[in-house]
């Protein structure tokens, strides 16, 4: 019953999906303030900080990711690079 809700089936033969291991690479290689828009003011973003990125791009350019320590951090997605795959 609980994997009929859950949506899950003993049956799956599904391979796991591959999560893009992603950092943070700023142009310049220093740590900088960006908007956190949860808390709704600036934080301190660490150079090759691993993320996740969770939104697409907006019209300014600019995605949501989820960084290691928890923060939301918005940020160009020029900043975001592809290293690799979990």
């Amino acid at each position: 019953m609980f994997e009929e809700i859950m949506g899950e089936t003993t049956t799956s033969d599904k391979d796991p999906v591959a999560v893009p291991y992603q950092i943070l690479d700023f142009p310049d290689g220093k740590s900088r303030y960006v908007l956190d828009p949860v808390k709704k003011k600036m934080v301190w973003a660490k150079h090759n900080t691993e993320v996740v990125q969770i939104s697409t791009p907006d019209k300014n350019g600019k995605v949501i990711v989820k960084s290691s320590g928890g923060e939301f951090l918005h940020v160009p997605i020029d900043y975001v690079r592809d290293i690799g795959f979990n």
